[in-house]
C-alpha cells in the first residue's frame, strides 16, 4: 500500500481532484473516467485479474476489444470525440465541446507546474481557465443531451423510443457500435447495412418499452439498467469470440448477437434485483421462480402456468418470454447444457433470496456462515458460466474452477460496496452477518488477505492491479456514507481497523483518493448523472 500511495502521490490525482471542484454528477462521472484513463495499463491489468484473460496484450489478444479498450483510455481528451455543427447561413460552424480535452490540458499543466519549487503565475492561470472551459463544456454537452431527449422521448415514451432510435446522432453511434463490436461488420453492402439498422431499432423500440412497463422501481435504483448494459456487452463479446459456431450470414449473426445479449442481459434488473429485494411480494416470487423452473425443464413452457394474463406479472411475463427467445438462439449442441446451469443458477438466487437477516437469528451456526460464502461464490460464477453456455462456448473443468475463485473475489467487493443497501434490504452477505450478528470470521480481514492469496504468482503489475481494486472498493465504501445521517454499523471503523491490521496506517487517508481501476464505478457514475437528465 506504501508503494500505491508514493505511486498516486507522485500523479497528483488528490490535487487534480481538488483543482477540478465538480459541481454536477456528470462533471464528476468525466473526471472519473479522465483518471481511469490515466492509469489504463492497470485497468486492463486487472481486468486479467476479474475475467481470467489476457487483457494486457503480452499473449497477444484473445478478441480485438482488449486493444479497443487500451485505445479508448489512451485517446481520452487527446483528440475531441464530441462536437457541435451549427449550420449558420452559408457555413457549418464546427464548435469542439469535448471536456476530456480541457480536463487533459489541466491535468498536464499541474504537472508542468510541480516541476519546479513554485507554480508560476501563467500556470495557475492556465489551470483556472482550463476549469472554466471543461465546466462551460460540460454544462453545454448536458443541456445537448437533455434537449435531445425532451426532443425525442418528452413524456411520451411510447412514441420516444422510437424517435430516440432513429435520431440521426443515435443511429451514427449504433453504427459505429457495430463496427467496434463485429469485425465481420465491414463486409456488409450499403442495403444490408441499412436493412440491419432498421432490424434493430424495430427489434429494441419494442423492447424498451415492454421493460420499462415491466421495471420495478427498487431494480431501477439498484443498478438495474447499467448492469443490463454491462451484461449484455459480455455476452457480445463472448459470442463474437465463437463467431464460427453461430449464423453464416453476417447480419443474421449481428442482428441474433443482439436479440441474445438483450434478451440475457434483463435476467439482471428482473430476476436477480426482483428475487434479492425484500420489497418483492410473495406472489410475484413465486410466479417468477415457477415460470424460470418451468422455462428451464421444459421447451414447452409458458410465461405464467396456470394464471390468466391479468393474474400474471408483467415482469414475470416479459423475462420468461425473453429467456424463452434466448434459448431458441442456443446452439443446438449446447442447449442441454445450458438448461441445466440455468436451473443451478435459479437454485443459487433461491437459495439466497430466501435467507434474512431479520429471521437468521441472533445465534448463527458456523455452518450457515460457511453457506453465505460459499453460495457468494457460486452465484457469481453460475451467472458467468451461464454467460458462456448461452454464446455457444464449451465451459471445461479448469473454466469452472477457475471462474469460482474469480467470483469470489470480485463479490466480495461489490457487497463491502453494499454494505448498507443490503442491510436497509435484510439481504445477508458476509458482511452484514458479521455487522449485525456478530462472531465468526471477519470478512473485512478475509477479503484482504483473499486479494493476496487470488494473485500470488501473478505479474507485478497484476498484483498492484489487485491491491488497487481493493483500496478502490474501500474508498467507494467510505464515500457511500456520506448519504447517510449515521454510520450506525461503523463500516468506517471495520476499515480503519482493517488498514491498522495490515500495518499500513499510513495508507488510511489515500484510499479516499484512489482512481477507479474498476469499469462499474465509472459505468454508476454516468448512470447517476444520465438519470438525472432523463425527463421526469
Amino acid at each position: 500500500m506504501d508503494r500505491l500511495k508514493q505511486f498516486f502521490a507522485c500523479r497528483h490525482f488528490a490535487e487534480f481532484r481538488a483543482r477540478i471542484r465538480s459541481r454536477t454528477s456528470f462533471q464528476a462521472a468525466l473526471v472519473e473516467l479522465f483518471l481511469q484513463g490515466r492509469i489504463r495499463s492497470y485497468v486492463l491489468a486487472y481486468l486479467s485479474v476479474q475475467e481470467g484473460e489476457d487483457f494486457e496484450g503480452a499473449d497477444g489478444y484473445d478478441t480485438h476489444i482488449p486493444l479497443f479498450i487500451s485505445q479508448l483510455l489512451r485517446n481520452l481528451g487527446r483528440v475531441s470525440l464530441c462536437s457541435l455543427n451549427l449550420p449558420l447561413w452559408k457555413l457549418n460552424v464546427h464548435i469542439d465541446i469535448d471536456p476530456l480535452v480541457n480536463l487533459r490540458s489541466l491535468y498536464s499543466l499541474l504537472l508542468f507546474g510541480h516541476r519546479g519549487r513554485k507554480t508560476s503565475l501563467v500556470t495557475r492561470a492556465g489551470i483556472a481557465w482550463q476549469r472554466l472551459v471543461f465546466q462551460l463544456k460540460a454544462k453545454l454537452v448536458s443541456a445537448v443531451m437533455r434537449m435531445t431527449l425532451w426532443r425525442t422521448i418528452g413524456r411520451r415514451q411510447n412514441d420516444g423510443f422510437i424517435r430516440l432510435l432513429r435520431f440521426p446522432g443515435v443511429r451514427r453511434l449504433l453504427a459505429v457500435a457495430i463496427l467496434v463490436l463485429f469485425p465481420s461488420a465491414h463486409e456488409l453492402t450499403e442495403p444490408e447495412w441499412l436493412s440491419l439498422l432498421n432490424r434493430i431499432e424495430d427489434y429494441f423500440v419494442r423492447r424498451l418499452n415492454d421493460l420499462t412497463a415491466a421495471l420495478p422501481e427498487q431494480s431501477l435504483s439498484n443498478h438495474g439498467v447499467i448492469k443490463l448494459v454491462k451484461v449484455a456487452f459480455g455476452t457480445i463479446v463472448g459470442r463474437v469470440s465463437v463467431r464460427d459456431a453461430h449464423e453464416a450470414n453476417n447480419s443474421e449473426f449481428i442482428f441474433n448477437t443482439f436479440r441474445i445479449a438483450y434478451c440475457w442481459g434483463i435476467t439482471y434488473p428482473l430476476v436477480d434485483n426482483v428475487l434479492d429485494s425484500s420489497s418483492t411480494v410473495q406472489a410475484v416470487r413465486e410466479q417468477l421462480t415457477l415460470a424460470l423452473t418451468n422455462i428451464f425443464n421444459s421447451e414447452k413452457s409458458t410465461a405464467c402456468s396456470g394464471l390468466a394474463d391479468e393474474g400474471c406479472d408483467p415482469g414475470v411475463r416479459e423475462v420468461s418470454e425473453r429467456l424463452r427467445e434466448a434459448l431458441s438462439l442456443v446452439p443446438s449442441a449446447r442447449l442441454k447444457a445450458a438448461r441445466s446451469l440455468l436451473g443451478n443458477l435459479l437454485e443459487s438466487h433461491r437459495r439466497d433470496s430466501r435467507r434474512r437477516i431479520s429471521t437468521i437469528g441472533l445465534s448463527t451456526e458456523e455452518s450457515v456462515r460457511s453457506e453465505v460464502m460459499i453460495d457468494t461464490a457460486l452465484k457469481s460464477a453460475l451467472v458467468r458460466l451461464a454467460t458462456m453456455e448461452l454464446c455457444g462456448i464449451e465451459v471445461e473443468e479448469l473454466t469452472i474452477s477457475g471462474c469460482l475463485v474469480r467470483s469470489l473475489f470480485n463479490q466480495l467487493g461489490d457487497d463491502l460496496w453494499d454494505i448498507y443497501e443490503d442491510a436497509d434490504d435484510d439481504r445477508v452477505t458476509p458482511y452484514t452477518l458479521f455487522l449485525l450478528n456478530g462472531g465468526g470470521g471477519n470478512p473485512f480481514d478475509f477479503y484482504f488477505r483473499y486479494t493476496a492469496f487470488m494473485t500470488d504468482g501473478f505479474s507485478r503489475r497484476r498484483r498492484t492491479a489487485a491491491l488497487m481494486g481493493f483500496c478502490e472498493t474501500l474508498r467507494d465504501s467510505l464515500l457511500s456514507l456520506r448519504d447517510r445521517p449515521e454510520d450506525s454499523l461503523d463500516v468506517a471503523g471495520n476499515i480503519a481497523g482493517l488498514i491498522e491490521r495490515a500495518k499500513q496506517q499510513s495508507a488510511s487517508n489515500f484510499v479516499q483518493e484512489v482512481p477507479h481501476v474498476d469499469f462499474d464505478a465509472v459505468l454508476f457514475a454516468f448512470e447517476k448523472a444520465m438519470l438525472e437528465l432523463l425527463p421526469s
